[in-house]
C-alpha cells in the first residue's frame, strides 16, 4: 500500500543573484528511484534592476533600511511567483503542499569569529517576505533557517550538508559533496551523517562579475572566455594569501569580503582581463580542492551541484586536481540547479516534524536546532 504524497516545495535564490529557482519533491516516494521524487522545478529569472540593487544592499554600498523593507516586499512576491508557475505547471493542488521551505535571498552575512574566545556580533539576514508568499499561495510556508543557528554561536552556514547526506549519503564510502553557487561550499559525507562541512570560497562570483564588466555578459559560458586566457602564478597567490582560505573551520564567508572592491584592489594593469578570469577559475578549483583535501584526505566520490557544474572549464580543473572520481549530482537524480531549492524544501520538513535542520559539526553551534519560523497558510 503506497504511502499519501509528502510534497514541499523548495525556493532559493543564491549569491549570484540571477535567479529564483522552485523545486517540488514527494519525500514519502522512498521506493522510488531519486529522478522520480523530484515532481517539478520552476526558475524565474531576476529583473537586471532588482539584481543590481540587492548586490548593492549585500555589498553594503547601500544601507538604507527603506531598501532593504522595498527589495523585502519586491522578492516576496517574486518569490511567489515562482511558486505559483511552479504549483501550475506541475498541476498540483495546493491542498497537496505540505509547505513551503524559502531561504529567500541573503543580503548581510557576518558568522561568528571562529575560535574566538570572546562574543562577537553577528547575524545572517535573507529577505524575500514569507508572509507575501504565504498569502499568495494559500500554502504554508517556513523560512528564516539561518538565524537560530547564529543565535545558537554557529556560522549558519552552510545549510545544506545536512540534506547533501540524506540525499547523496550511501554507507559503502565517504564522500564530499560540493556547491557551486556564488560560492563554494563542501560537505563531507560518511554513510548517511555529515560529519563536516564550510564555505571554502568563491566559486562563481568573482568571475561571473569579472565577465559581466569586460565582456557584458552575466557569465563565462562553460569557461570559453576563461580558456583563452592563462592564470597568473602571481596573482593567483596573491588572492589565495587573503586570510580567510588559512582559517579553521567551522567558517562561512559571502560578498561581504569576497566582492568586486577586493577583487580590484588585487591587480595590477599589466595582467589581461581574460588572464584573470583564467586565474579567478583557477582559484575556485584550487580553493575548493585544497579544502577538500584538508576535511577529507581519503575520499572516494566527489559530487558536484549548483550553477558552477555548467562550466566546462571549472569542472574539467576540478576533476585534474581532485584526488577522488568526480561526478555530476544529476547521476543522483537531481540536476545542478536543483540541489539547493530541494534542500530548504526538505528543512521545511525538518522543521514541521520538529526535528533539527544544522549540523553542529559544520555550523560550529552548541548543539542540534530546530530552524525556520513557520507562516500560516
Amino acid at each position: 500500500m503506497s504511502s499519501a504524497p509528502d510534497i514541499y516545495l523548495g525556493l532559493m535564490s543564491g549569491t549570484s543573484v540571477d535567479a529564483i529557482d522552485a523545486v517540488a519533491i514527494n519525500f514519502s516516494a522512498t521506493s522510488m528511484p531519486h529522478e522520480q521524487r523530484v515532481i517539478g522545478h520552476q526558475v524565474l529569472s531576476i529583473p537586471e534592476r532588482i539584481k543590481s540593487r540587492v548586490i548593492a544592499l549585500s555589498s553594503m554600498a547601500e544601507d538604507s533600511l527603506s531598501e532593504n523593507l522595498e527589495l523585502d516586499y519586491i522578492l516576496g512576491h517574486l518569490f511567489a511567483d515562482c511558486a505559483e508557475k511552479l504549483i501550475e505547471q506541475a498541476n498540483l493542488k495546493r491542498s497537496d503542499i505540505i509547505a513551503i521551505g524559502s531561504h529567500g535571498q541573503t543580503i548581510r552575512h557576518k558568522p561568528p569569529i571562529s575560535n574566538s574566545e570572546q562574543p562577537n556580533l553577528s547575524y545572517s539576514q535573507q529577505i524575500a517576505d514569507p508572509n507575501i508568499l504565504a498569502e499568495r499561495t494559500g500554502v504554508k510556508v517556513v523560512a528564516d533557517f539561518r538565524r537560530r543557528d547564529i543565535a545558537a554561536g554557529g556560522q549558519a552556514a552552510p545549510l545544506v550538508p545536512t540534506f547533501h547526506a540524506h540525499w547523496f549519503g550511501e554507507f559503502e564510502q565517504r564522500k564530499v559533496a560540493v556547491n557551486l553557487g556564488g560560492f563554494a561550499n563542501i560537505s563531507v559525507l560518511e554513510s548517511d551523517r555529515c560529519t563536516g562541512g564550510f564555505d571554502s570560497g568563491p566559486a562563481n562570483v568573482l568571475m561571473d562579475y569579472w565577465c559581466q564588466k569586460n565582456t557584458g555578459s552575466p557569465i563565462d559560458t562553460n569557461g570559453d572566455w576563461a580558456a583563452t586566457g592563462k592564470a597568473d602564478p602571481k596573482l593567483l597567490d596573491k588572492l589565495l594569501s587573503a586570510p580567510y582560505f588559512e582559517l579553521a573551520a567551522p567558517k562561512s564567508t559571502g560578498r561581504e569580503l569576497f566582492n568586486a572592491d577586493w577583487l580590484e584592489s588585487q591587480l595590477s594593469p599589466e595582467i589581461s582581463p581574460a588572464d584573470v578570469q583564467a586565474t579567478l577559475l583557477e582559484l575556485t578549483a584550487k580553493s575548493l580542492c585544497d579544502a577538500i583535501k584538508s576535511a577529507a584526505p581519503v575520499c572516494g566520490e566527489i559530487i558536484l551541484c549548483g550553477g558552477g557544474v555548467h562550466n566546462e572549464a571549472l569542472v574539467a580543473r576540478i576533476t585534474e586536481l581532485a584526488q577522488a572520481e568526480v561526478k555530476d549530482c544529476k547521476n543522483y537524480g537531481l540536476k545542478p540547479d536543483q540541489v539547493e531549492a530541494a534542500a530548504f524544501a526538505w528543512l521545511a520538513k525538518k522543521r514541521l516534524e520538529n526535528e533539527p535542520g544544522n549540523s553542529p559539526a559544520v555550523t560550529g553551534a552548541k548543539g542540534y536546532r530546530i530552524l525556520g519560523a513557520v507562516y500560516s497558510d
